[in-house]
């Protein structure tokens, strides 16, 4: 308490002298049950300065070693591990801990599955190690050729891992799109995806898969943890999955073919004075089609694409009037991705921070080839604001 009074701003902290006293007031009147530490803190010290104090006077603020926390892990009757981050602890046993439930309840964990022969998972499962209640979180998980059932030692994991494994059990239960697509698609779009960075057209075509699949997912709720629910699911993929991903491969190949041209423009001799615009464009190529695209960025943003990609012929096409007004543009562009950054290494990559990244492709489409339209109402100062609240 004495630290966070001592680290006020100097016109805040000749109120609250001297530093130790008002420190043992403070913890007469509040404790841990009121509340997160420096919110309450800076309540009180406010009522007692008669000055407004607030939290983030000590966003900056590192507290000597001695006033932070160490953590010890014990268990087996010795240290397990021991650190100052506790994440980062329970990073290192995690699997520690699934071992530990694993061997509680060893009849849940399959493999080598390729329909859902396991009848109901748990959402969680317990038992008792040392007189402690240790739990372990059952899931359905990816394994290439076939799915097995894990328990894991996070409900995060569960959460990502589970997706992945019913997704994965949905595609195998499918058979082989590529022939499916092959009767209902010209062959010069299978032949398109050749382009593409995932290597294979089949690479290709899996990943548009998946991406169906993940929006059909969210469409019906997630993935169930029944054999009920995933008979019903199965069913309602059954009658969509074939229509949709003919949209979507479609979709796929007219962008790997257009990036492709797009990069042979890019080879093209250019003066030194549009340096900074074409490795701007480089790099935003490399951010919207790369292998695995498709399931990345999802089937909604996918549909986007083509007209970004027209957004950078446009460009390029009007840096031949001059790149004087491209760079400052970039400029725009270049301040508000390196904010988006920095919130992403902070706090990292939210669903709203991504929301975000999509905004600021579409005000690229609006600076640089505004004809084009945009899907949503957008400029700097609204993404500004956006990447304000969020931190």
């Amino acid at each position: 308490m004495t630290s966070l009074i001592k680290a006020l701003p100097k016109q805040v902290r000749r109120s609250l002298v001297p530093a130790p006293d008002r420190a043992a007031e403070v913890l007469e009147r509040v404790g841990p049950d009121d509340g997160p530490l420096r919110e309450v803190v800076a309540a009180e010290l406010s009522r007692m300065a008669g000055v407004p104090v607030t939290p983030d006077m000590w966003s900056d603020l590192v507290l000597p070693g001695h006033l932070c926390p160490r953590y010890r892990v014990v268990g087996e009757g010795r240290t397990l591990a021991e650190g100052d981050d506790l994440r980062e602890l329970e990073r290192r046993l995690r699997a520690h801990v699934r071992a530990t439930v694993v061997s509680q309840a060893p009849e849940l964990e399959r493999s080598g599955l390729t329909s859902w022969s396991f009848g109901t998972l748990p959402r969680v499962v317990e038992s008792t190690v040392d007189g402690f209640t240790v739990q372990g979180y059952p899931a359905v998980i990816d394994t290439q050729d076939s799915v097995g059932v894990r328990i894991l030692a996070s409900v995060d994991q569960q959460r990502a891992l589970h997706w992945n494994g019913v997704r994965r059990l949905l595609a195998l239960q499918l058979g082989k799109p590529a022939r499916a697509l092959q009767k209902r698609l010209d062959a010069r779009v299978l032949l398109g995806l050749t382009a593409a960075p995932h290597g294979t057209v089949t690479a290709a075509v899996d990943d548009a898969l998946h991406g169906v699949l993940d929006a059909l997912l969210l469409d019906a709720g997630g993935p169930p943890f029944d054999e009920d629910g995933y008979v019903a699911l199965r069913r309602r993929v059954q009658d969509r999955w074939l229509d949709d991903l003919v949209v979507a491969v479609t979709t796929l190949s007219g962008v790997v073919q257009h990036a492709e041209r797009l990069r042979e423009r890019l080879a093209q001799p250019a003066p030194t004075s549009w340096s900074a615009s074409l490795d701007d464009v480089t790099h935003q190529l490399t951010r919207l089609v790369f292998d695995g695209m498709v399931v990345s960025i999802g089937i909604d943003r996918l549909a986007h694409l083509p007209r970004y990609l027209d957004a950078i012929d446009a460009r390029l096409d009007k840096l031949r009037e001059g790149p004087a007004k491209d760079v400052e543009r970039l400029r725009t562009i270049a301040r508000l991705e390196a904010e988006h950054a920095e919130a992403v290494s902070v706090h990292g990559l939210t669903a709203a921070l991504d929301d975000v990244r999509w905004l600021i492709e579409e005000l690229r489409v609006q600076l640089f080839a505004q004809q084009l339209g945009t899907a949503v109402s957008v400029s700097e100062k609204r993404i500004r604001e956006r990447l304000q609240r969020l931190r």
